[in-house]
């Protein structure tokens, strides 16, 4: 069913309630062991996770606080994360057994959103852990030994991480790591289809794509850089009819475990959405795919309130639910600052698409304007002599064709418009 960005706006707001709840309730309070309070991967565990179940839930149950004091529960959450950093300033996790670029980044990236400051000593050792993980060129490996294994997600996320905490980069005199990163990234796309995947060289796929997106613009490249544009495209070009994009996996080996595979699942449809929020004042076509991402998000939450990583299965995960929540919120945001001005720019994108069409086809136009020019009088003498013989008055009738051409020329107009604004 096609709802207006008012409907669509109401739903997502009661599907960003339903996420906190549903958040709240997987919660694992701090128990009398004093052993830490979080979140696992997914409920029915009792074992914390730090990436991919309590950094998931500090940045979505993070954005009720709305400026406010923090309260207990995400205090409990975020000592017990705290807790977790090892000596050399990186985070594991469950799934991954050692100090991980990735985990380490996504919690700068978590603390950053809660508002931890530089001169935090957990941040300034995690900044330091993931500088050293930061190879020669731009690159970046899952930890500072396995610099012959330069991935793109771990590119992604550190740049997300150090443009959030800039200024401590360039006190300690490496701001530069920034733009080297993104120079990387810029050098590995895919030249023909203007994409990434997991590795240089590796097939493109709509999730790492989306992540280098993200993370561009959040290092401070402009929405209309001729590197999003593109890569948009492919993200936008591989958009299912429902609003939603395949899943990937990016699978991974370290020195310290170079037989057993490190795997992270990545849920597309929420990575896109998020990336091409970064361009909804560029285009219609990148608006018309965040709205038919954000209803299919909406349509497809469990009535309890959570996600499932693919329609088949039953398990509900906290890392993906936060992570919907995050981009739900994002895009609201977005609405109220763009879309409250939706039927100006429908009107607009309307006309634009109807000169457009004008335009692609204007020699057709004008062919067919010089064959009306010759067939036209011969035409009119005719119908003339048939005005004639049935005593219509020629001056009239010349002004009642005018009036129709003139009617007819409006309405081909007006169709047209119509057409672009319900295809949008």
């Amino acid at each position: 069913m096609r709802r207006t960005p008012t409907q669509l706006a109401s739903h997502v707001d009661i599907a960003i309630t339903r996420g906190h709840a549903w958040l709240w309730n997987s919660y694992i309070p701090e128990p009398r062991g004093g052993s830490g309070a979080g979140w696992p991967q997914f409920p029915g565990s009792t074992e914390l996770t730090v990436w991919g179940g309590t950094l998931d839930g500090l940045r979505a149950q993070n954005l009720e606080r709305r400026g406010g004091p923090m309260n207990e529960r995400l205090r409990d959450a975020l000592t017990w994360v705290r807790k977790q950093q090892l000596e050399c300033g990186g985070f594991d996790s469950c799934e991954v057994e050692y100090p991980a670029a990735e985990t380490t980044a996504w919690a700068l990236i978590a603390f950053g959103e809660i508002g931890l400051e530089a001169t935090d000593a957990t941040v300034g050792g995690a900044i330091t852990y993931l500088l050293e993980c930061v190879a020669p060129g731009g690159g970046v490996t899952t930890t500072p030994n396995d610099l012959q294994d330069q991935r793109i997600m771990p590119m992604a996320l550190a740049v997300w991480a150090f443009a959030k905490y800039r200024e401590e980069l360039r006190r300690r005199g490496k701001e530069g790591v920034i733009d080297s990163i993104v120079q990387r990234l810029r050098l590995v796309q895919d030249r023909e289809s203007q994409a990434w995947g997991v590795s240089h060289g590796a097939v493109p796929n709509v999730a790492t794509t989306a992540q280098v997106i993200h993370a561009l613009c959040e290092a401070g490249v402009p929405a209309r850089d001729d590197v999003i544009q593109g890569a948009n495209k492919f993200v936008i070009g591989r958009q299912d009819s429902n609003g939603s994009w395949p899943n990937s996996y990016d699978e991974w080996f370290t020195i310290r475990s170079p037989r057993r595979p490190h795997r992270c699942l990545n849920y597309s449809s929420w990575w896109a959405l998020l990336a091409l929020m970064h361009s909804v004042t560029v285009d219609s076509d990148t608006r018309r795919a965040c709205r038919s991402a954000v209803k299919y998000l909406v349509e497809t939450q469990s009535p309890e309130g959570a996600w499932r990583f693919e329609e088949y299965e039953d398990t509900r995960h906290v890392w993906l639910t936060g992570q919907i929540v995050v981009a739900l919120h994002e895009w609201r945001r977005n609405w109220l600052n763009h879309d409250q001005r939706y039927r100006m720019r429908s009107i607009g994108d309307g006309l634009a698409g109807a000169a457009g069409t004008l335009r692609r086809n204007a020699i057709a136009i004008v062919l067919g304007f010089l064959v009306a020019k010759e067939v036209l009088p011969g035409a009119l003498h005719i119908i003339a002599s048939i005005g004639h013989t049935l005593g219509i008055d020629r001056a009239s009738m010349s002004n009642n064709l005018l009036s129709t051409a003139i009617w007819a020329s409006l309405t081909i107009l007006l169709a047209s418009l119509i057409t672009h604004l319900r295809n949008r």
